[in-house]
């Protein structure tokens, strides 16, 4: 998958740095239309669409307390609200096409 964002991101490594104030990250996939989401707070998933006919049936959005993520069309929009914890929040955002994958790593610092 060929992924495309038109504000400048921070990445160390293969992760993506949210500031403790939060964020908005928005990615638009250039070689295909509509693929779909699964969340995962590490190590735990939180959302998983439901499939039927290999096309999702549940809207794409998941959001908790701290972040919210929707796929729509073939742009993935991630905010984060603030962080008033200790310690910082990772996360991943598993994005997949029929048997074509990509992960997206986020990690939002801690507020001190």
């Amino acid at each position: 998958m060929i992924w495309e964002t038109e504000v400048p991101v921070t990445k160390q490594d293969d992760t993506y740095l949210v500031a403790a104030t939060g964020g908005e990250f928005t990615f638009s996939c250039v070689n295909y239309s509509t693929p779909w989401i699964s969340i995962f707070v590490c190590p735990k998933e939180l959302y998983r669409p439901t499939v039927e006919n290999g096309f999702p049936v549940n809207p794409m959005i998941v959001s908790l307390d701290w972040f919210r993520a929707e796929m729509k069309g073939n742009q993935l929009k991630v905010t984060f609200y603030e962080n008033q914890q200790t310690e910082e929040r990772p996360m991943k955002v598993d994005v997949s096409a029929g048997d074509v994958f990509y992960s997206f790593y986020f990690r939002q610092s801690a507020n001190k």
